[in-house]
């Protein structure tokens, strides 16, 4: 097991998405904090695409190179392509680790605020109905966090001040 780590940091590393979540889709025999642990590295590895995103978006708008402007916007594209692919795949997971009825309740937290910031993160690259779709979700999920962990309040906190961003996120995209 501490080989598949080692393997899946460096792809973390070296921003090698597709290399990290096949080593993640063939691991199949996990147990719970194992599959917790994956996920969290999933949802890092969906972070750095959507950092190489932003960061690409911004070389687009100061070049001036025609030929240049082609080459980022079609490797934009195939970025964007993947982190939907990968989000799905993330999604699925999260879902498949939800419906284990015998899952702790800040497991169930811990999932349902990943599954809250994947969705903030995809927010953050999509456009118009996309964005607030993603919005939407990821305020869904932080309120049944919220609801799970009513009793367990520094996760309450968090929750809250994740769910407050969002919102004025909202707020500023509307006005």
């Amino acid at each position: 097991m501490k080989n598949l780590f080692d393997r899946l940091y460096f792809c973390y590393l070296t921003n090698r998405c597709e290399d990290a979540f096949q080593l993640i889709k063939s691991s199949k025999t996990f147990d719970e904090q194992q599959q917790t642990i994956f996920t969290l590295i999933s949802l890092n590895l969906i972070e750095k695409r959507c950092q190489s995103l932003r960061k690409l978006n911004q070389i687009l708008i100061e070049t001036n190179d025609q030929n240049q402007c082609f080459i980022i916007q079609n490797y934009l594209q195939l970025i964007f392509n993947e982190l939907q692919f990968y989000s799905k795949e993330i999604f699925s997971q999260i879902e498949n680790l939800l419906s284990n009825r015998s899952i702790s309740l800040s497991l169930k937290v811990c999932y349902q605020k990943l599954q809250g910031d994947l969705h903030f993160l995809l927010s953050q690259v999509s456009k118009s109905n996309d964005k607030l779709e993603h919005i939407n979700h990821s305020l869904r999920s932080y309120n049944q966090a919220l609801d799970i962990s009513s009793q367990q309040s520094l996760i309450h906190q968090q929750i809250l001040r994740n769910k407050n961003l969002i919102s004025n996120l909202f707020d500023f995209q509307i006005v």
